[in-house]
């Protein structure tokens, strides 16, 4: 066991060759970001030890301004980059930092949609691959909470943090827009109109083609990865979840029928992190699709050669705990082969998926993602045929290594 892992020293196995070896009887149960004592072989890594900028400036740039303005941050009397955001109609924000007012140098966190205690990385080009997440539905706070957000960057390590703060604006610098897309517009954004008396309301009226048939999504601030669509493609069940904003598959849409040719409204309204989706034509009667429910923003399911990797098939991750929202738990069973190979989908999405970074047992690889299912890279379980196997995955694990772990349990009943 070695102090640092270099990745780009890694062998054609993916097998890591160690860059330090740490002094004699020091724990290896910590991060070189938290590792405060000596080596006996190598130094601190090039990415945990970097100098700050002496002349440029420190930026932050996020969801609420569409990802179009990079905001400076400015430097307190303790050294630390201090700057406010704006909580969104939305109900979360996410955001990294960046070197300079380019995307050439981003300063993120290692996993997508990160709590402050995630590790850091950079500078690095990395632009919008893995952001932190505030997310007021977790903290229960309304859309047009302030937080403040502050980073300190020292010689051996970056630390981030944020807080709610008292006051709260009720507008926003940003003016919000949102578009509804489908086929009876050859896919290209159409903007909604928002209400005249209900600011959290957008509407839109629209033709449907001689099919009679269309299906349709919606787009925050037209940007494709901010998307509002149903967790599986429906027409009339209202037990479906909205899930978003965020990236999604090409088919998830919602189906919306009547007469050839006739108008469909269609309306959407977005207050608190709380989404309702509602269509109406002469053929089909006004249905309405709503969000998930209290602090849950999207759901995670567990897909694997113990279902054939169909998503139809896989397992729901569920919280069994309600004081840990971000501890969750799916299972399955061993199959005759004694071995299992899975990955984490969000929101039945094969674009959002999460994997290690090199296949291997949970609790070895890091976590990557969620990107683009890779097929080559899984988690590996062995086990006896029958056997019950639980993956936790939890969001509130110190590093990504212990994100995703399993327990081995007691054989099937029929077995």
């Amino acid at each position: 066991r070695t102090g640092i892992a270099d990745p780009a020293a890694a062998s054609e196995e993916g097998r890591q060759l160690g860059g330090a070896i740490r002094q004699e009887f020091a724990s290896y149960e910590f991060c070189s970001d938290c590792y405060t004592g000596g080596y006996l072989y190598g130094d601190v890594a090039p990415s945990v030890r970097s100098q700050r900028p002496v002349e440029q400036a420190i930026f932050i740039v996020g969801s609420w301004n569409g990802w179009s303005k990079f905001e400076e941050m400015r430097e307190d009397t303790n050294g630390d980059y201090v700057a406010e955001v704006r909580l969104g109609e939305a109900g979360f924000e996410q955001f990294h930092l960046t070197v300079g007012e380019g995307k050439e140098q981003a300063i993120i966190p290692v996993v997508c949609n990160a709590s402050p205690d995630a590790r850091i990385v950079g500078p690095i080009q990395a632009w919008r691959s893995q952001c932190w997440l505030i997310d007021g539905r977790a903290d229960k706070t309304p859309s047009g909470t302030m937080y403040e957000v502050r980073f300190r960057w020292e010689e051996r390590s970056k630390t981030i943090s944020w807080k709610r703060l008292v006051r709260r604006q009720r507008s926003s610098p940003h003016k919000v827009s949102f578009s509804i897309v489908g086929s009876f517009s050859s896919w290209q954004p159409q903007d909604m109109q928002r209400s005249t008396t209900d600011p959290s309301l957008w509407e839109f009226a629209g033709q449907l083609g001689k099919s009679g048939e269309e299906q349709l999504h919606f787009l925050r601030d037209g940007d494709a990865a901010q998307r509002l669509y149903p967790l599986v493609e429906a027409v009339d069940d209202p037990s479906v979840p909205v899930v978003g904003p965020g990236p999604s598959d090409e088919d998830k849409n919602w189906k919306v029928f009547g007469e050839p040719e006739s108008t469909f409204i269609a309306r959407l309204k977005i207050k608190d992190g709380s989404i309702a989706v509602e269509f109406k034509t002469g053929l089909m009667a006004t249905t309405t699709w709503r969000s998930l429910a209290e602090t849950a923003r999207d759901t995670y399911q567990l897909v694997g050669s113990y279902c054939g990797w169909y998503l139809d098939n896989a397992q729901d991750f569920e919280c069994p705990d309600p004081s840990r929202p971000g501890y969750l738990v799916s299972s399955f069973y061993i199959g005759e082969l004694g071995r299992e190979e899975f990955q984490i989908t969000v929101n039945r999405n094969w674009s959002q998926v999460l994997h290690p970074d090199t296949p291997s047992a949970p609790g070895h690889g890091f976590l990557a993602g969620p990107e683009p299912a890779d097929p080559a890279l899984n988690w590996e379980v062995f086990g006896t045929p029958g056997q019950k196997i639980e993956v936790i995955f939890d969001h509130g694990a110190d590093d990504s290594l212990r994100m995703v772990t399993v327990r081995h349990g007691d054989l099937a009943i029929d077995q």
